[in-house]
């Protein structure tokens, strides 16, 4: 209808897309829209199950889509948090369909042991403005934001360290994150930012080799099978 989309996610055979008032869903290969309001601004979408998942937006927003007796709703999650949630929300992921983690732009991690249904927020960390999350599976997490580098926990989010980037220079680095395993220690991190780069580091270590690759303003990434892509805004 017009509407614009800027985040994608899959799982199995489902895709789905997340624009600022909308979510999409793809399956069994034709698009439904799944909430279409255009009262409320959305930034992040995450996939838990077959046709269920959670939207993030602003002023602390969590939706959850829930399977009932008279079909799928979306329900306001509540989370406990001192003080109360009133950042905007800017990304969400889950491993294994039961731990989840959500990042706020005023700094704070929300974290999640039971599917979503309940969360606990903690921070501020070092790294402000945060934008993005990804789980490489239930104990190793990576957050980027707007400052001096990535943070990550190998505890399920209990403890954070800060990913030392010189090569960045204090730029901000977590516009989007990509995760692909190598080998039984070694993660590819791909970062997207105000000037693009590649990571490589060993899970539960702080030290880092980042490779600058002149991007301007690249704002999505994907990895797979040791290839990546980054979306540039200039095209």
């Amino acid at each position: 209808d017009g509407r614009p989309l800027t985040h994608i996610a899959a799982v199995g055979d489902d895709v789905w897309a997340l624009g600022p008032e909308l979510v999409v869903l793809r399956t069994a290969g034709r698009w439904s829209v799944l909430r279409g309001e255009r009262t409320q601004s959305l930034e992040g979408v995450a996939v838990v199950g077959q046709e269920r998942g959670f939207a993030v937006g602003r002023a602390g927003l969590m939706l959850a889509r829930i399977e009932a007796r008279e079909g799928a709703q979306w329900t306001p999650v509540e989370m406990t948090a001192t003080p109360p949630v009133t950042q905007d929300l800017t990304d969400i992921t889950f491993a294994s369909g039961r731990f989840g983690w959500v990042v706020g732009a005023d700094g704070r991690v929300g974290r999640s042991d039971d599917g979503g249904k309940s969360w606990a927020f903690s921070g501020p960390l070092e790294v402000t403005e945060l934008r993005s999350v990804a789980a490489l599976d239930p104990l190793n997490v990576f957050v980027g934001g707007g400052g001096p580098g990535l943070v990550a926990s190998s505890d399920r989010g209990v403890t954070w360290r800060t990913l030392e980037l010189p090569a960045m220079k204090g730029r901000g680095v977590g516009l989007d994150l990509a995760l692909e395993r190598k080998g039984a220690d070694i993660v590819r991190l791909v970062a997207a930012s105000d000037h693009g780069f590649t990571v490589e580091t060993v899970v539960g270590r702080a030290d880092v080799v980042a490779t600058n690759l002149g991007f301007v303003t690249p704002s999505r990434v994907s990895s797979a099978d040791g290839s990546s892509w980054l979306l540039d805004l200039t095209g």
